[in-house]
């Protein structure tokens, strides 16, 4: 740890793979080879990093943590989205009502244009996690894709309840009621984005 701290990662690497070589398939070969994929993460080498952690899990396959680490290094950094999902899902066994792996799960889908499997799983990140604006414009954008127009209206008013200084929120709101016809609601919301935000020049265009 103490090579890491001073980023002398040869040094850092080399110790950790003495101790696999020593005690392999152990308590201390588990720590080793996570510090292994900390390092190379830390060092922006994420397919190592990857490597890593698969190594990790073959000692404890189990572990949250690591398949957590791994989806996110595959879905932000590797953009490899098979890999994230794969692991996201062996995460989500773990913890079945963990909210940002049902999210995460939820872009992946979105990614390959899955809408109704990227809805289920962000409405069960929601019913985990109710409480997060974003959820909710991200459940709006999803009903946006299936034409689901009163769908996009009731997300994107929940968001705004939970979130109601987010200008750009109630301009969404009042692009959602402007397509239902609502124009009342709709000047309404738009109104409420550009007080909160007076240059916001979108909004004044409606």
């Amino acid at each position: 740890k103490l090579y890491t701290t001073l980023k002398r990662y040869d040094e850092a690497l080399a110790l950790a793979q003495q101790i696999i070589d020593i005690t392999p398939n152990s308590v201390n070969a588990f720590l080793a080879y996570t510090r292994r994929g900390q390092i190379y993460r830390e060092k922006k080498e994420y397919q190592q990093a990857v490597s890593e952690y698969r190594a990790a899990l073959k000692i404890d396959s189990q572990n949250l943590w690591l398949w957590t680490e791994i989806g996110l290094l595959s879905y932000h950094y590797l953009k490899n989205y098979p890999s994230a999902k794969d692991s996201f899902l062996q995460a989500l066994k773990l913890s079945p009502n963990n909210a940002d792996i049902n999210s995460y799960l939820s872009l992946i889908e979105a990614e390959t244009k899955n809408w109704d499997d990227a809805i289920v799983y962000l409405t069960r990140a929601i019913q985990n996690d109710n409480n997060n604006a974003q959820y909710y414009v991200r459940l709006g954008y999803l009903y946006s894709r299936k034409n689901e127009r009163k769908k996009v209206a009731e997300t994107l008013a929940q968001a705004a309840k939970l979130d109601p200084n987010n200008p750009e929120i109630f301009y969404f709101l009042g692009l959602a009621y402007e397509d239902l016809a609502n124009f009342p609601l709709a000047q309404t919301a738009f109104a409420r984005a550009v007080t909160l935000k007076p240059d916001y020049a979108e909004p004044n265009y409606h």
